[in-house]
């Protein structure tokens, strides 16, 4: 379990699902950067346990290990950024959103070592409702540097 969160949120917490995927792992975010005293002493009893048992599986240097990933992962996750961040959709949906006081946020899911599907999410109305929607899905290969549109349907997330 997690709270809080590092200075660029959203690109840590995809590279760290991405591993913690890889590893058979989920990281769950109990809360944002406002926390209690009984929220922090909960979750850290949690995670001892949970540690207990990840240690048992991968080994005592398994922080070490799992840490090293997220880092190299994180680094490929940066051209992905990159690439998506200079698509005229994207460009053109974030200018929309941000009028609104709204952004895109990019969710990763790793196909293979340079590849990955990305959704393409924010705030969005469904029938007139507002709510969390998924605009685009891409598949962006860092080593070619493509990005192709797979969808450009909203759907809800």
């Amino acid at each position: 379990m997690t709270y809080g969160g590092p200075p660029d949120l959203e690109c840590s917490v995809n590279a760290i699902n991405v591993v913690a995927d890889q590893w058979g792992l989920e990281f769950v975010r109990a809360a944002g950067c406002e926390v209690t005293e009984e929220l922090v002493d909960s979750v850290d009893r949690h995670n001892k346990k949970v540690e207990a048992l990840i240690e048992a599986k991968f080994g005592k240097s398994w922080q070490l290990t799992f840490d090293k990933e997220v880092n190299e992962e994180g680094k490929k996750q940066k051209v992905v950024y990159d690439l998506l961040d200079n698509e005229k959709r994207i460009l053109d949906k974030q200018k929309a959103l941000e009028k609104e006081g709204n952004g895109l946020h990019y969710q990763f899911k790793k196909r293979n070592n340079d590849t990955y599907l990305v959704r393409v999410s924010g705030w969005g109305k469904i029938k007139g409702k507002d709510t969390y929607v998924s605009y685009f899905r891409y598949v962006v290969d860092i080593e070619k540097k493509q990005v192709k549109l797979t969808s450009d349907r909203v759907i809800k997330e």
